[in-house]
């Protein structure tokens, strides 16, 4: 609910023309507010201290999702479905833009990135921990 609310809310304040940021904060605030309606002050459970093993298992998946994006890439560029001297259309955003302008676009880039991510994960995890302590 919290994320069909996000995204309704998302493509709202999108229309009305309100700032970037002010949109990429509701997708940060209303995910975790749905999250510690459902879990209260137990969110901490969610979380644990990283060991060996959480960083062993990161860099394997690290690994792995690169020769995936290159192995993927590569099938593309054979299939001539992508040409090597296409460039993102951010690299020619970032290449014109000013230092401040390009610091103001990471600071949003980051906040959105987070947003989605919560979007996508608050709902499994409070779904996870209400059925697990049924």
């Amino acid at each position: 609910m919290a994320s069909v609310c996000s995204m309704v809310l998302f493509i709202y304040l999108q229309k009305m023309g309100c700032n970037s940021s002010l949109v990429a904060f509701t997708n940060v605030v209303i995910p975790l507010a749905a999250l510690f309606s459902c879990v209260k002050w137990e969110w901490i459970q969610l979380f644990r201290k990283i060991g060996p093993r959480d960083i062993f298992t990161i860099l394997i998946t690290i690994i792995f999702l690169r020769a995936a994006s290159i192995i993927i890439g590569l099938i593309q560029v054979s299939l001539g479905m992508v040409k090597l001297s296409d460039k993102n259309p951010l690299v020619f955003i970032i290449e014109t833009n000013t230092n401040g302008q390009n610091l103001l676009l990471l600071l949003q880039t980051i906040a959105e990135l987070t947003g989605e991510e919560l979007i996508t994960i608050i709902p499994f995890l409070s779904l996870l921990f209400i059925f697990l302590n049924q």
